[in-house]
């Protein structure tokens, strides 16, 4: 596992591997499946994590993410 966010209040990476995000535009938390979530607007909020020191991705690995839009499409 390179990072884990969990979104409780702070965008601090709970993996131990120092990945923290850091915020650009307004900070936003929302009710999660599970406690908090990261709330993203999908203009002017994002997260940032430096990925210099990610490895790069193979297809042997993979990438997960659990994201809720509040727009459904039609």
């Amino acid at each position: 596992m390179i990072g884990y966010w969990e979104g409780e209040g702070n965008v601090l990476d709970s993996s131990g591997n120092g990945k923290d995000g850091t915020w650009t535009g307004a900070q936003s938390y929302s009710a999660g499946k599970f406690g908090q979530a990261i709330g993203l607007n999908g203009n002017s909020n994002f997260v940032s994590i430096d990925g210099t020191s990610f490895p790069k991705i193979d297809a042997s690995e993979s990438i997960f993410a659990w994201i809720k839009t509040s727009v459904s499409s039609t």
